[in-house]
C-alpha cells in the first residue's frame, strides 16, 4: 500500500476502515501518511470485534471463514491505537456489525464526510454489499477517493 501514497496528496476527507480489529492496515495506513510527512485525516475504525458475520445464503465461503473467526478484543485494537499515539479527537471507533453502525444519519450530521481513502477488509460478500451500498448511496466515495480491498 505505501507506494501509492507516494504521489498521493491528500485533500480533506475522512479515512474509512472496514474490517479493522487487527493491527496491519491501521499501523501501515498511519504510518504511510506519517512517513511522508502528510496530515492524518480523521479516521472512522468499523469492526465488531466478534469476527466474521453469517454469509449471505447460498454463497461458499472458505472453511476457515467460519461465523466468529478473526474475533478480536476491543481493547486490544484501543492498545494499538494508543501505541500509534493517535489525537484522541482524530478518530472513531464504531463498534457492530457494518450495516448497525452505517446510518444515513450520520451523513446528514457531517459525522461522516466524504472519503479521501477507504480500506475494506470485510472477507465476506454480504459485508462488502452493506459497506459499498452505504458508501456509493450518499456520496461518501467521490472522484478521487482511494479504495483498498483485502479478499
Amino acid at each position: 500500500m505505501g507506494h501509492y501514497l507516494v504521489r498521493f496528496r491528500p485533500r480533506l476527507g475522512h479515512v474509512y476502515c472496514f474490517g479493522c480489529a487487527h493491527r496491519d492496515t491501521v499501523t501501515h495506513l498511519v504510518s504511510g501518511f506519517r512517513n511522508r510527512g502528510l496530515r492524518l485525516p480523521f479516521m472512522h475504525f468499523f469492526d465488531s470485534f466478534e469476527g466474521l458475520p453469517a454469509e449471505a445464503a447460498g454463497l461458499d465461503r472458505p472453511p476457515v471463514w467460519e461465523v466468529g473467526a478473526f474475533s478480536n478484543p476491543q481493547s486490544d485494537f484501543e492498545s494499538i491505537l494508543q501505541g500509534l499515539d493517535l489525537a484522541d479527537d482524530g478518530y472513531h471507533i464504531h463498534p457492530a456489525w457494518f450495516r448497525e453502525t452505517l446510518r444515513p444519519a450520520l451523513v446528514e450530521d457531517g459525522t461522516f464526510q466524504p472519503a479521501v481513502y477507504v480500506d475494506i477488509d470485510a472477507d465476506l460478500f454480504v459485508s462488502m454489499v452493506d459497506v459499498l451500498d452505504f458508501l456509493l448511496s450518499p456520496r461518501l466515495i467521490v472522484p478521487g477517493t482511494l479504495i483498498g480491498y483485502d479478499d
